[in-house]
């Protein structure tokens, strides 16, 4: 079997997942939310035998190992290994392929202990170097799915350009989070693509907070942005928005959860804000409900959680028009407004919190329309499909 193996006897399909990291991002998040689901679907007796693969280690592990995979990070979540540091100095000194031999001797390597896979996912293209890595140690007869979380410029920077269309010839089916990312995959060459968008998980009921009761937080109507600050999150686009619009409303506080830019973002963004940095956090709605409003500046997002999380809150969604956000915010569920724009995003805002009523209207169309497409029972059953084959 080429280093993994032989297959051991089990009554029900082994499954190898493959992912970049385990960090509190989309593409975990996403994963970490089916495997709960499958855990308990069934009368508690799961379909697949998951084991999840990820190139380092992150928090979401703990969230996969409690709903009963079994994970194998093949990576620290920062620094290196020594097959690790080997691969980068060859990689910086213009041996890439030598690199990747490297990695993927290590890395087979580590996986020979795990039962073979019937189906192997590739949870976001960020993984397609573990998985050019392991595929030649994979048994014949193994299926391939592929779920891709990306639009073209994530894409992009995820995997080599002329790499994408062999990954998804190499696929017996193709997963996409939303209709725009469905059909790059099919200007690529995919044939079977189905759309298994991002999933939302209903708050736990329990005691709310009153709004401003925990140290640091912000009271009264919020401007929420949420994520890792990036150019592609659009913060600063973000921060303009804010500074537009305290000149209308003051008594609006600006707030963004994720961290600080830092870099050359932090150029960017500059230094006299309206806006507080909160660090990342395993529960960044737990000081947050209305009146407040989530703003989505990104340049690219195919189907942020964020949005969907949102919905399940109560909380009014106002975006850019980038990957699935228009459906999800059709029919009067949100606003979607031009990214470069920014005094006319400033300008919906403000109109959510002028007009209590409107925004209460949206955000229960939006909250009905999550839970109908969007709850894991809906989700999850179409993703386990794809994945049995």
């Amino acid at each position: 079997m080429g280093g993994v193996r032989g297959r051991a006897t089990v009554t029900r399909p082994t499954a190898w997942v493959l992912l970049h990291d385990l960090e509190r991002t989309g593409v975990p998040i996403a994963l970490a939310r089916l495997a709960r689901w499958q855990a308990t679907a069934d009368a508690g007796s799961p379909a697949l035998d998951l084991h999840v693969v990820a190139g380092r280690d992150g928090p979401v592990r703990i969230d996969l190992e409690r709903s009963g995979a079994a994970v194998v990070a093949l990576g620290p979540r920062v620094g290196r290994t020594l097959a690790g540091t080997v691969a980068a100095g060859l990689a910086q000194s213009g041996r890439a392929p030598s690199a990747a031999a490297v990695r993927g001797i290590e890395w087979r390597r580590r996986l020979r202990p795990l039962p073979s896979p019937d189906v192997v996912l590739v949870q976001g293209a960020g993984a397609w170097a573990l998985w050019q890595a392991v595929r030649p140690a994979l048994p014949a007869g193994c299926r391939t799915v592929v779920h891709l979380h990306e639009l073209a410029v994530a894409l992009s920077r995820s995997l080599p350009t002329d790499a994408l269309a062999p990954l998804l010839h190499a696929a017996d089916r193709v997963l996409a989070v939303c209709a725009p990312v469905a059909d790059l995959a099919r200007a690529a060459g995919a044939e079977r693509v189905e759309l298994v968008p991002g999933t939302a998980e209903e708050p736990v009921p329990g005691p709310t907070p009153a709004p401003g009761s925990r140290p640091g937080s912000l009271a009264g109507p919020v401007l929420l942005g949420m994520g890792a600050p990036s150019w592609r999150k659009g913060t600063d686009r973000f921060v303009a928005v804010a500074h537009e619009l305290r000149r209308r409303h003051p008594e609006v506080a600006s707030r963004w959860i994720g961290g600080a830019p830092s870099g050359s973002e932090a150029w960017a963004v500059g230094a006299d804000l309206a806006t507080a940095w909160d660090p990342p956090t395993d529960a960044p709605w737990d000081d947050v409900g209305p009146p407040a409003v989530l703003a989505i500046t990104s340049r690219e997002d195919p189907l942020p959680l964020v949005a969907l999380e949102a919905g399940l809150r109560g909380i009014a969604v106002v975006a850019t028009p980038t990957g699935g956000l228009p459906a999800l915010l059709a029919d009067g569920r949100g606003l979607v407004v031009d990214g470069w724009d920014l005094p006319a995003f400033a300008a919906a805002v403000g109109r959510c919190f002028e007009d209590p009523g409107a925004t209460e209207a949206r955000t229960a169309a939006l909250r009905r329309h999550v839970a109908a497409h969007h709850a894991a029972a809906v989700v999850g059953p179409r993703w386990l499909a794809a994945l049995l084959g």
